[in-house]
């Protein structure tokens, strides 16, 4: 089967066709991608934004009866050579209709797809450094495989962009936003018991809005400090240039395993003017593992009644939680199946304050005249939901 050619990026063929066939099958399929006629698709993509693409794969084929040029699914890829890298795949079938030819002869077909990028595909591959990435699909015909690159290109983040902003202080219209951060280790968990000198690593996953730099640290306090005073020391400096709105995911480095006790892990989010509460993640190395909490308890909120009006000066406000160290304001614009569904926008506010109006920003994500659903959410130092409210609905304006 054809493989994955990167000497054909390194030359800037972004669309090279390579063919595997034999002598007797010869011209039996051709697609007309070539070094005259590059694949690139049709717009740039927002890194972080998931989208959608409409691509089109054209080509040649000499078709027998009952033959048809079909693809059985696709791959997004970064680098070249070794160093190329999946990102993601898919299982869309795509497939010709060709009718046989009476004398013989090529002809020309063409089959479109309507490709879903998602927006973790353009965040890695942004955050790897790379400007573009390539999507491949193989296209088999009585057994003759064709490989096809299209090229997707990223947008480059808007100059000027101001640095991170909490989501509850006012900034420019164009200051990136932040709405939601969540941690988890690298196996989906909040929590881990590991095994010493075993490999661990975890993920923030942000939410935000417009444009800006996001900058952050990893932190890590080791057994010594965990069993008091938690003491902190610098793992790793982040730093990403985002444009749009979507979801980032930053990686944190490697984690020390090399100690036994319980680690505290945290990434902390370098903002002008009064600091956010950093999210905490635990993990322990040997000994008795550390056990998921159990189902988080009721919050009580004040205000607003249900199916109130939005305005600029309605009041959110909410009973204190212990333990807390984030809260989130989330709002929906469909009603969620669960607490971890994604809000469409919110707030994230320090442990201290249990009442806020909404900023700018937040109206701008919801639809007008119509019933959106909010909540407030407490989490604890572990990043783990302690405390959620009951769903309740509220109507927007024009």
């Amino acid at each position: 089967m054809c493989q994955f050619q990167a000497n054909a990026f390194i030359r800037g063929l972004a669309c090279t066709v390579l063919l595997a066939i034999s002598v007797s099958a010869q011209a039996q399929l051709r697609m007309a991608c070539s070094q005259q006629n590059s694949c690139f698709a049709s717009r740039a993509l927002t890194p972080g934004v998931e989208a959608t693409l409409m691509l089109e794969w054209r080509g040649q084929v000499a078709a027998k009866r009952g033959s048809a040029p079909a693809s059985q699914g696709g791959a997004f890829i970064v680098g070249s050579g070794s160093a190329g890298r999946v990102l993601a795949s898919n299982t869309s079938l795509l497939r010709s209709t060709v009718s046989p030819s009476a004398d013989g002869r090529e002809q020309s077909f063409r089959v479109r797809e309507s490709l879903r990028v998602p927006a973790e595909v353009s965040q890695q591959a942004a955050a790897l450094g790379f400007k573009q990435f390539y999507y491949q699909r193989e296209f088999i015909m009585d057994g003759v495989t064709v490989s096809v690159i299209q090229t997707i290109t990223l947008k480059r983040p808007l100059a000027g962009a101001h640095k991170s902003v909490a989501e509850n202080r006012e900034s420019g219209s164009n200051a990136l936003g932040v709405s939601r951060v969540s941690l988890r280790f690298d196996s989906g968990a909040q929590v881990a018991s590991i095994a010493r000198n075993q490999k661990l690593s975890a993920i923030a996953t942000i939410n935000y809005q417009r444009a800006g730099s996001l900058d952050g640290v990893w932190e890590l306090a080791t057994p010594a400090s965990t069993g008091g005073q938690a003491v902190y020391r610098r793992l790793e400096n982040v730093h990403q240039s985002l444009v749009g709105d979507g979801q980032a995911l930053v990686q944190s480095p490697q984690l020390p395993s090399d100690e036994l006790g319980v680690y505290s892990l945290r990434f902390r989010l370098l903002l002008p003017g009064e600091p956010v509460q950093p999210i905490v993640l635990r993990y322990q190395v040997g000994a008795q593992g550390l056990d998921e909490k159990t189902k988080p308890a009721h919050l009580s909120v004040d205000g607003p009644e249900v199916n109130a009006i939005l305005s600029t000066t309605t009041a959110f406000s909410w009973q204190t939680q212990p333990s807390t160290e984030t809260y989130q304001l989330a709002f929906y614009r469909y009603r969620p199946a669960s607490v971890d569904e994604v809000p469409a926008t919110g707030l994230m506010l320090p442990p201290g304050q249990t009442q806020t109006v909404l900023s700018p920003s937040v109206f701008s994500y919801l639809p007008p005249r119509s019933t959106v659903y909010w909540r407030v959410i407490a989490f604890n130092a572990e990043g783990i939901i302690i405390a959620v409210s009951p769903l309740r609905e509220i109507r927007t304006q024009k």
